[in-house]
């Protein structure tokens, strides 16, 4: 018979001191039980309509709160059979009450209670109903006396896995819970699989708890194993594809560690290629060779021809329609080329595009051809242009592109007329990262440009222009999300201002910049009091929504801005105001109310937008 200070080693689980329950305690215990604990918080919205179900018999637990108390109440849950026909069935009712402490402790041992006491009472009312009454004392809590985690093998100087120990969740002093030990040891075999090992396993996990002295002591011995690599690399099912194509979309090369992050990615990548109906990825490890795991990717390619509809309505053009046409895979070589229309009241264009991939997913070249017509109320702008780019990771690993354009342009803006040629080369970065296609509640997007000509490039003017458009989306909490926009633009010219191509001039207002104003109705002014556009440009917004449920939402914004010819003489347009949004598949559906601000004589203006493709 076993001592009560005598140790009792129940296979990786030592338990020190007097102990209750008759199988003891071990590491899969601590498993099982903290499995049972994510459980039982996951259904326990559940159990309260059972426990509320079974009208007869009522549970009043007192003295715990918040995981602890939805636990326990989870782990009492009232028999459905206990209650049958308006009767209570005494016996099982007995039972049940018997029951209730053992339940408890077991309830509150993942939170570090191993010497709980409860205490039951029955109470019955007037009209039949049972309140079981369960008070619950919890006692002092395990701590951690000691924590000992060591890696080993040949991974174990990772800087993962030091990183992982250093921030072990259970040091000295803290209470033993079995949910944070647990989660402990997946994050050291996540590291493992991350980096490579694909053997890593435990090779010692015990706890050794002594009640006597409310002392969890932790070992954690981690064997890494072998580290593992990418072997050969095939593709199946997508021959009019050619291999060099293909890999751009590879996360990863052979030779390199194994990664089923990588393969993720890889997943992603071809998925949102839009060329495959179907990607799959499989891994043997049972045939690899010098711990060089081969990857076979199986391809079922989609329709490589494409046309979308679009159609859509918005205060800045009115009615508008779209339609766009890809081919995918000209010369069997992965090339593009696009072709699009536009039509709206205001604005007309074509355009022309072809595409060469580069040797990833970020680099291609591209050449494109336009032709616009721009003509709102305050000016009408006819252009030509033509431009090569190329695309690649260039600052801090940001897409940007090395890009010249030419353009030719005839245009009017009040009494002014602009008939000019200009070859300009520049330099564009951009970004988009938002967390839903049509809902987002947090992101960003910007593009940066900065372009330029001069007349012995045979250009009608020389000027350099830089412009930054930027916008942020972020979370508040409590359904609320701020959305900021901003735009500034500066042009440098070596002759006047009245030389620079309208095309290429600063203009404000409208659903986009200044809401309370006509689109593209801010700008300089000439002598007779028209828009003209301006040099530079400073555009701000601020704009916070409340969502409404899933799909609607009210916003309150406030926008400034305008178009000049010099930062010294800046006069900014002001416009505030409140909207409705509807968040379709498509698309959200905008409708704005703006009021003027700043002027002798402010009025009103509805702003409206909603589109889709197809």
């Amino acid at each position: 018979m076993t001592g009560k200070n005598e140790t009792i080693r129940h296979g990786k689980f030592m338990i020190c001191g007097r102990w209750r329950c008759p199988s003891g305690i071990g590491v899969e215990r601590i498993g099982r039980v903290t499995m049972i604990l994510v459980f039982c918080l996951a259904v326990s919205l559940i159990t309260d309509a059972v426990v509320h179900a079974a009208a007869a018999v009522v549970l009043d637990v007192r003295g715990l709160d918040g995981d602890e108390l939805q636990n326990v109440r989870t782990a009492l849950t009232i028999p459905e059979g206990l209650v049958k026909d308006g009767r209570i069935d005494t016996e099982w009712l007995d039972y049940f009450q018997e029951q209730l402490p053992r339940r408890i402790q077991e309830a509150l041992e993942p939170f570090g209670y191993y010497l709980s006491r409860a205490t039951v009472s029955r109470e019955v009312d007037p009209g039949g109903q049972v309140r079981l009454v369960v008070a619950v004392a919890r006692g002092e809590a395990v701590r951690v006396r000691s924590a000992a985690i060591r890696i080993e093998g040949p991974g174990k100087d990772e800087e993962d896995f030091r990183l992982e120990t250093g921030k072990f969740p259970l040091p000295p002093g803290s209470i033993f819970r079995h949910e944070a030990y647990e989660e402990a040891k997946r994050r050291i075999h996540d590291a493992a699989i991350r980096r490579g090992y694909l053997d890593g396993r435990f090779r010692i996990q015990d706890v050794r708890l002594s009640l006597t002295e409310l002392a969890a002591d932790i070992e954690l011995v981690y064997e890494t194993g072998s580290r593992f690599y990418f072997g050969a690399i095939s593709f199946s099912g997508a021959p009019g594809y050619p291999r060099m194509f293909l890999d751009r979309f590879v996360a990863f090369r052979e030779g390199e560690v194994f990664s089923y992050e990588q393969i993720a990615q890889t997943q992603r990548n071809l998925t949102l290629a839009d060329r495959f109906t179907d990607v799959r990825i499989e891994t043997d490890r049972e045939q690899a060779r010098d711990n060089r795991v081969p990857v076979v990717i199986k391809l079922r390619p989609g329709p490589e021809k494409q046309l979308k509809i679009g159609a859509g309505y918005g205060t800045d053009t009115g009615p508008r329609f779209s339609a766009n046409y890809r081919d995918k895979n000209i010369i069997d070589a992965g090339h593009y080329w696009d072709a699009g229309i536009n039509v709206s009241k205001v604005l007309q264009g074509l355009a022309l595009g072809y595409t060469i991939p580069g040797r990833d997913m970020r680099t291609f070249t591209a050449l494109g051809v336009n032709l616009k017509r721009d003509n709102p109320d305050t000016y009408d702008t006819k252009e030509l242009s033509l431009e090569l780019q190329h695309v690649r990771p260039y600052i801090f690993d940001k897409s940007g592109a090395v890009f010249v354009q030419l353009l030719r342009e005839d245009s009017d803006a009040g009494a002014a007329r602009t008939n000019t040629f200009s070859l300009m080369p520049g330099f564009r970065i951009f970004d988009r990262r938002y967390d839903h296609p049509t809902r987002p509640t947090r992101g960003f997007s910007y593009l940066a440009e900065v372009k330029g000509t001069h007349q012995r490039l045979g250009s009608y003017t020389g000027f350099i222009q830089g412009t930054l458009d930027a916008s942020g989306l972020y979370t508040l909490g409590d359904g609320f999300c701020l959305l900021g926009r901003f735009k500034i633009g500066a042009t440098g010219q070596n002759e006047d201002a009245r030389d620079l191509p309208i095309a290429l001039r600063y203009f404000a207002g409208g659903d986009n910049s200044v809401r309370g104003y006509a689109y593209q109705s801010l700008g300089t002014k000439d002598d007779r009091g028209e828009v003209v556009g301006g040099k530079h440009t400073l555009v701000g917004s601020a704009e916070v929504e409340k969502s409404l449920g899933k799909n609607w939402g009210v916003a309150a914004f406030y926008d400034a801005g305008n178009a000049f010819n010099s930062f010294r003489d800046t006069e900014l347009a002001q416009g505030a105001g409140l909207g409705v949004r509807y968040y379709t598949p498509v698309g959200p559906v905008k409708i704005d109310l703006a009021r003027q601000i700043g002027t002798p004589e402010p009025s009103f203006r509805l702003h409206l937008g909603f589109g889709f493709t197809i």
